[in-house]
């Protein structure tokens, strides 16, 4: 069963984003967004990547702009409507803030 990871907390300021790692399954989603969108300029993204694949690993475009984060081609990219998109598509979601 997919879940729909929602990290909406920066490991730079929390430990919570441990706490997603030790639940993560290969086949799950996991949005950064609000402050989540600082991991993508934190190590913890690489363990993110040794469990999912690069494609399951997504960030809230808006959110990134809105606090200054720069998207390399390498982020996954999404737009508001694709997260309400996804958060109907998968079996189950998990806010970690």
């Amino acid at each position: 069963m997919t879940t729909l990871h929602l990290v909406r907390c920066s490991a730079f300021k929390s430990h919570t984003i441990n706490n997603c790692l030790s639940v993560l399954g290969s086949e799950d989603i996991v949005i950064l967004l609000d402050d989540g969108v600082y991991n993508l300029q934190h190590p913890v993204l690489q363990q993110f990547q040794t469990v999912i694949p690069d494609s399951n690993l997504l960030v809230l475009q808006q959110h990134a702009l809105a606090r200054g984060v720069k998207l390399v081609p390498e982020h996954q990219a999404i737009e508001l409507y694709e997260l309400i998109k996804l958060s109907l598509e998968t079996a189950q979601s998990i806010t970690w803030q």
